[in-house]
């Protein structure tokens, strides 16, 4: 698949990682809202819309650039992102075991893992600082 967009663009792999950390930062520039449905009239009707949860864009779009990275990872990089994956994973079974989840639940769910991918690409940065890949 990148190579794919390389050949197409014609863009270096430094190029598709830039782009992609770009817009996370872009992300970074606003407040981090939970996502809702914002109704909006049109003509004698009103109709809903989706206004999409910013932290979850994050969150994805910091998964997404750790899995382009992850085949390059040195040791140190690979030992944080194991540490992170393990805790999120963590996180993650102890919701799938309960059989109802609160909103509570979900926004401190959602938080914690924020706050993981928020390490996660700091340590990111990290590991592209010392291994020269931009």
């Amino acid at each position: 698949m990148i190579e794919k967009i390389q050949r197409k663009y014609k863009l270096e792999f430094k190029d598709l990682i830039l782009e992609h950390i770009e817009k996370i930062l872009e992300l970074t520039l606003t407040e981090f809202k939970g996502g809702y449905d914002k109704e909006i009239a049109i003509g004698n009707q009103i109709v809903k819309e989706y206004i999409p949860d910013s932290r979850k864009q994050y969150i994805q779009s910091v998964e997404s650039l750790s899995d382009i990275l992850s085949p390059h990872f040195d040791e140190e990089m690979q030992k944080v992102y194991n540490e992170i994956e393990k805790e999120i994973n963590s996180l993650t079974e102890n919701m799938k075991k309960k059989e109802k989840i609160s909103d509570k639940e979900v926004r401190e769910y959602t938080l914690k893992k924020l706050e993981l991918c928020r390490r996660l690409f700091r340590e990111l940065n990290f590991f592209l600082d010392r291994v020269r890949v931009l």
